[in-house]
């Protein structure tokens, strides 16, 4: 097995072992986290994935839209997390990622749409779409990673913890700022937000100053949105990393967009 793609220091990939099934969630919980990752970052998530939980598999149903412009089928389940990640998306993702950590775990092999044990599995939602250059902004989509799990499991909450680590050596939620659109004043400094961007995501909005991500058709700083006598959106906003706060990772990026004026 190859190793996982890391373009970034980062030690190695440990194996995580599986977690255990139990009978049923008697206090089901969620866990979730918001994050940007485009497709180069699905690419070594995945790798790691892989070799962090080579058990785990991943589903994917598809929207009622694509079934019926696109005439497709589900695809069929898959050990790589990028399999299911289409290029350019058309229509929002859902991801499932399941976790079977035992013989008695999974589904009854006479009745599979009956469960006879249950364990952890997270999902993810719609992260990293890219909308095309000649749209104004270009921009990628935020999206969330649900995870589910027994609440009063400790090898549940380790797993999750786990994993949730994993996530985080691809990725960072520090040092963005709001960006006003069209004009791209950045405000609003987070040391540490609330939005976690792939390596590959910070990136790619790094090498455009007019690229933004969960990009909103309001500005933050307006008491109710401005539009045109249209009804058209006049002022928008989204998150940017901060470039400088990144040079020593990418120097060449360095002060490709303007620094928070602290609004």
């Amino acid at each position: 097995m190859k190793p996982p793609v890391r373009r970034y220091r980062s030690r190695p990939v440990e194996y995580i072992p599986p977690p255990p099934a139990v009978p049923g969630f008697s206090r089901g919980w969620i866990r979730s986290r918001n994050i940007c990752f485009i497709m180069a970052d699905w690419e070594a998530i995945g790798d790691a994935l892989l070799v962090a939980c080579p058990y785990a598999q991943y589903v994917r149903r598809l929207t009622p839209p694509e079934r019926d412009l696109e005439k497709k089928a589900d695809p069929p389940p898959t050990r790589h997390i990028c399999d299911l990640v289409p290029p350019v998306n058309r229509f929002p993702v859902d991801i499932t990622a399941q976790f079977y950590g035992g013989p008695q775990a999974g589904h009854d092999p006479e009745d599979p749409a009956r469960m006879i044990a249950m364990a952890p599995s997270f999902s993810i939602r719609d992260a990293g779409r890219i909308y095309p250059a000649d749209h104004e902004p270009e921009q990628a989509s935020s999206g969330r990673i649900d995870f589910w799990l027994e609440s009063n499991n400790a090898d549940h909450i380790a797993f999750m913890r786990q994993i949730f680590s994993l996530f985080g050596r691809f990725s960072s939620n520090r040092h963005q700022m709001m960006v006003s659109v069209p004009d791209y004043e950045g405000y609003g400094h987070k040391v540490a937000g609330d939005l976690w961007l792939g390596h590959e995501a910070i990136r790619w909005a790094l090498e455009d100053p007019k690229r933004v991500i969960d990009y909103r058709t309001y500005d933050w700083r307006d008491s109710e949105p401005l539009l045109s006598e249209q009804g058209e959106p006049l002022r928008g906003c989204g998150v940017r990393p901060i470039a400088e706060k990144w040079a020593g990772r990418w120097p060449h990026l360095a002060g490709s967009v303007p620094a928070p004026s602290g609004k």
